[in-house]
C-alpha cells in the first residue's frame, strides 16, 4: 500500500506502478471538507513505468468549518489487481 499527500494545488502523485494490472485509489478527508464525488477512483496501467493523470476527487468546505488553506488531502493506493 502507498500513501500520499495533496500539494497546495490539490494534485497528487503516486509512484510504483511497476507492472500492469487494475488499481484502485481511495482520497482520506481532511478536517471540515465533505467528498462531492465518490472516494474511490479505479484505473488500469497498460505497462509498467506509466504515469497516470487526470484522477481528480471533488471536496467542498463544510458550512461550520473554518476554512484553513490550502486544504490538503491523503490518497492511498488500497488494492492492486495483476
Amino acid at each position: 500500500m502507498a500513501t500520499t499527500v495533496t500539494g497546495r494545488d490539490g494534485r497528487f502523485r503516486l509512484d510504483g506502478f511497476s507492472s500492469a494490472g487494475d488499481y484502485q485509489i481511495q482520497l482520506i478527508l481532511p478536517t471540515g471538507a465533505k467528498l462531492t464525488t465518490d472516494g474511490l477512483l479505479d484505473f488500469h496501467i497498460a505497462s509498467g513505468g506509466q504515469s497516470i493523470r487526470g484522477l481528480t476527487f471533488g471536496l467542498s468546505l463544510l458550512k461550520s468549518a473554518t476554512p484553513r488553506l490550502p486544504m490538503v488531502a491523503m490518497v492511498t493506493l488500497l488494492r492492486a489487481w495483476m
